[in-house]
């Protein structure tokens, strides 16, 4: 029999150096604080205030330089961030390759927020979405063997039910291929991304298990679909990997080389939330 105390569950022994590590550390966390609020002054006070006003400018840049940097940045990201008015644009990547790729918020028009993930961001209901404009859409063509990837953050309110598939970013392609990602209850698993061909049918990058729970919280969360055309597809929710599917029987087969819609909102059914810092690579 094993005589090692820690695999008996009716002892709970904690060895003397992790004992003087817990105290050590309580002392010293003690001793900063003291420091610090002997140093404190009226003046720094008030940069540490102004630092924290600033915060979200500093948010934003930093989320800017992320979809923008390296040799491959995103083809196309909407960061929601406009004070007013119907446009949102998207931000810029090197070499020019967004310019002039921006959208259009449809009819009703979607509520501009402060409360974003970073900075602002949209609320959609019933009917509402961005659309962007058809002659700015070459960015955004795939082919037939081009990887994507797309993320997005996402809040829905607690206790969200979807009444289907409500969709919240879509694209159509002159082939009639589509590709769209929705929420959607059942074997569904709470969210997909479906890559349809006109002939081969549809497969779909789903959870392996369900996440609707999660992703109808009240709170934001980061969903991160990647496609790899003649392999896999995986799906990220905050930084985890929920799910994987092989996609290249249909993938592959479908031309999204022609697109003439993309749109981020309630694209079909009634999606009823709030979206932020939408991003595409081709990759």
């Amino acid at each position: 029999m094993n005589k090692n105390p820690s695999y008996w569950p009716e002892q709970t022994l904690e060895a003397p150096s992790v004992s003087r590590a817990r105290k050590r550390h309580a002392e010293q966390t003690k001793a900063v604080a003291a420091a610090i609020s002997k140093i404190t002054t009226a003046a720094n006070k008030r940069l540490i205030d102004d630092a924290r006003k600033r915060l979200p400018e500093y948010l934003l840049a930093a989320a800017a330089i992320y979809h923008t940097r390296g040799d491959r940045p995103a083809v196309a990201h909407w960061a929601f961030d406009e004070p007013s008015g119907t446009n949102v644009s998207a931000t810029p990547g090197p070499g020019g390759r967004l310019v002039n790729l921006s959208a259009k918020m449809g009819d009703p028009v979607p509520r501009r927020i402060d409360d974003g993930r970073i900075g602002r961001a949209l609320r959609f209901a019933t009917g509402q979405v961005v659309e962007i404009d058809r002659s700015q859409l070459t960015p955004l063509s795939f082919g037939k063997d081009g990887d994507f990837s797309v993320a997005i953050w996402i809040r829905a309110p607690k206790g969200y039910s979807p009444s289907s598939a409500d969709s919240i970013v879509s694209a159509t392609f002159k082939t009639k291929d589509i590709w769209f990602i929705a929420l959607r209850p059942g074997p569904y698993k709470g969210v997909y991304l479906r890559h349809y061909d006109d002939k081969k049918g549809a497969v779909d990058i789903t959870p392996s298990t369900d996440q609707l729970p999660l992703l109808t919280d009240g709170k934001w969360h980061h969903l991160v679909v990647t496609s790899d055309r003649d392999a896999d597809g995986v799906m990220y929710i905050d930084g985890k990997v929920v799910g994987r599917k092989a996609i290249g029987t249909v993938s592959s087969a479908s031309d999204y080389g022609a697109p003439v819609s993309l749109q981020l909102g309630a694209t079909y059914r009634s999606f009823a939330g709030d979206l932020d810092d939408v991003a595409i690579w081709d990759r």
